[in-house]
């Protein structure tokens, strides 16, 4: 089985001490073939966190690609924090192109300028009204901006609802708007992440989960990107045969890789 994890982070993320070399490591030891580095960069993040040193992770990346040779691709990406607010978005499309990225990873991690992993973001409000307003952001950012080529985590929201809400996070509650961003990326040719970390979130599946992965596949999705979001390196290809095997089941043959910004399909069995 060809395994490509597209979603490393190292010690350039604000959230990571790990060095980009063990990941290497520990990604040529789980077998896999391919790798992508993909650390944060959130502009206008709460409390100035998630500022990348493009120059210094750049080079250790390239110094890396030399180390490995042929035993492992390796990449040079990013995972972009996309917002809509305008006092943002140029520094946002200037990030995507600091460096000759391979790929760039979109994401959503605030709401209103909130970081939803914190628990104040969410006392005293409405959980489910929250979780609408981080698709509305979503649909938002895929709209306006064109320098990412998947959108990372998709249903990331449901992992960081605290217990103290009572709300248990449902699809069906924002099945229409997931119907929009699933055809907005498909129609935009923009990929979909199927990202592992959900297994170590004890939710027994990926994020996106198998309900949207699904609907993508329905709707004529097939652009899909994998990647485990290892901020360390036990955490490397974590979920990928749960992953793998799900995808097969949802109807996936071809995951996506991608070089220059260009995707490459490669086999799910190989």
């Amino acid at each position: 089985m060809l395994r490509s994890d597209c979603h490393l982070h190292s010690c350039y993320s604000t959230d990571s001490e790990t060095p980009p070399a063990l990941q290497a490591e520990a990604a040529y030891k789980a077998g896999l073939k391919e790798i992508c580095f993909t650390d944060h960069c959130d502009p206008g993040f709460p409390g100035g966190e998630f500022r990348l040193d493009f120059d210094a992770c750049f080079h250790a990346v390239s110094a890396l690609q030399e180390t490995w040779g042929n035993k492992l691709k390796i990449r040079a990406g990013l995972e972009l924090g996309l917002r809509p607010e305008p006092a943002f978005r140029a520094e946002i499309l200037e990030a995507s192109e600091k460096e000759p990225f391979s790929f760039i990873i979109g994401s959503t991690h605030l709401v209103d300028g909130a970081d939803t992993y914190l628990p104040e973001a969410w006392e005293g409000k409405d959980a489910r009204a929250i979780v609408r307003r981080y698709y509305e952001q979503t649909l938002e950012n895929i709209r306006l901006f064109d320098c990412f080529d998947s959108y990372g985590h998709l249903d990331y929201i449901s992992r960081t609802i605290p217990d103290f809400t009572g709300y248990v996070y449902r699809f069906e509650d924002y099945a229409d708007i997931v119907d929009e961003i699933l055809k907005e990326l498909i129609a935009r040719g923009k990929a979909l992440e199927c990202n592992t970390a959900g297994y170590r979130y004890a939710m027994k599946q990926p994020n996106p989960g198998e309900v949207i992965l699904r609907r993508y596949r329905e709707l004529g999705g097939e652009l899909l990107t994998t990647g485990s979001d290892a901020h360390c390196p036990g955490h490397v290809a974590r979920g990928f045969e749960e992953a793998y095997a799900l995808l097969r089941r949802c109807g996936f043959r071809y995951i996506a890789v991608f070089d220059n910004r260009r995707p490459l399909l490669r086999p799910i069995d190989d």
